[in-house]
């Protein structure tokens, strides 16, 4: 296959051209690495949104451009979001079909992208009144369907591929003169929104045991941890742990939100850049409501880890008093 011979100013104005429309409706865009699909900063997902000429000024010669979707992109037809249709096999074709048009009947009729990898993959856009959380929707052999929502981007057009360096092409570009006359297609939220897991903390312990969901970390457990882990102490890397161990153990919910939040907003640090440490409250739960069920890999027992590094103990020295001195930990 043939790679794309451009300039980097070639590829850069065809960026702008092709990213004018959603510019045009300010949805959020964030820079990405040359012939990548990465965010050149790490922490793009607590970075305030770029919308329009701001986010133009941003952008150097040769850089990708992504799309942030959901609560970062509010545009006038609604919160943007995406759906990432990943077809690895040319067999798979008529597979992720039927389950994309299962979800979103209307599919074939809303804006979407040509991948730059050369197959099947497409990327679907669309608004709703809220902004959606990122789920994999179904997958099977060689493909897979996912909603891509607050916390997570998708490359736009006139980007290039980093295995093919073809670049990423509207198929159905939006219709904006169209949309103003008749507003922008309409999805059906409730086929798109993430199903409510069930909880970790079942009303009945034992079935919960059994189903392998419940939680042996009580609200009072996790705050006496996060009490013992010094927010100040904490690198980037070890302040996310935390942040996804108590999104686990708490299910997402909102007291875990809370908990961590106010554990957070104690870091008086600054940036080298001379802003806070700790982006918000605002910030938090973009990143919240993006986090992806990863299994076991980060858990309480993270979060313990973490605070047994920083001295805390499992035990209180008063428990062990009857104890001759020389048995005492």
């Amino acid at each position: 296959m043939t790679t794309d011979t451009r300039t980097k100013m070639q590829i850069q104005d065809e960026i702008m051209r092709e990213t004018a429309d959603l510019r045009e409706i300010h949805a959020a865009l964030v820079r990405l690495r040359p012939k990548s699909k990465a965010p050149i900063e790490a922490e793009w997902t607590t970075q305030p949104a770029l919308t329009g000429d701001a986010f133009l000024a941003t952008l150097k010669p040769g850089e990708n451009v992504g799309i942030r979707l959901g609560e970062p992109s509010l545009t006038p037809y609604g919160y943007l979001g995406g759906l990432d249709c990943d077809v690895r096999k040319p067999e798979a074709k008529a597979e992720v079909e039927a389950a994309l048009l299962q979800h979103c009947p209307n599919a074939m009729e809303l804006p979407s992208v040509i991948s730059g990898s050369g197959g099947d993959s497409r990327h679907i856009y669309f608004f709703t009144p809220v902004p959606v959380a990122s789920w994999t929707i179904a997958k099977g052999d060689g493909w897979e369907l996912a909603v891509k929502g607050t916390g997570t981007q998708l490359v736009a057009p006139g980007s290039i591929h980093p295995d093919t360096g073809q670049p990423y092409r509207w198929e159905r570009p939006f219709d904006l003169l169209t949309w103003e006359l008749t507003g922008a297609p309409v999805v059906d939220v409730s086929l798109l929104q993430r199903p409510e897991r069930e909880s970790r903390n079942a009303e009945d312990p034992l079935i919960a045991e059994l189903l392998g969901k419940t939680s042996t970390f009580s609200p009072a457990d996790l705050q006496e941890l996060l009490d013992n882990i010094p927010i100040e102490a904490t690198d980037h890397g070890s302040w996310l742990q935390a942040v996804m161990a108590v999104h686990y153990e708490s299910d997402g919910a909102d007291w875990g939100f809370e908990m961590v939040d106010a554990w957070s907003a104690g870091d008086s640090r600054l940036t080298d850049k001379g802003k806070p440490m700790y982006p918000g409250t605002r910030a938090l739960r973009r990143q919240w409501n993006g986090f992806k069920d990863k299994g076991d890999s980060i858990t309480g027992g993270t979060l313990r880890s973490l605070a047994r590094a920083a001295g805390w103990l499992p035990w209180k020295a008063d428990d062990f008093e009857d104890l001759p001195p020389c048995l005492r930990p």
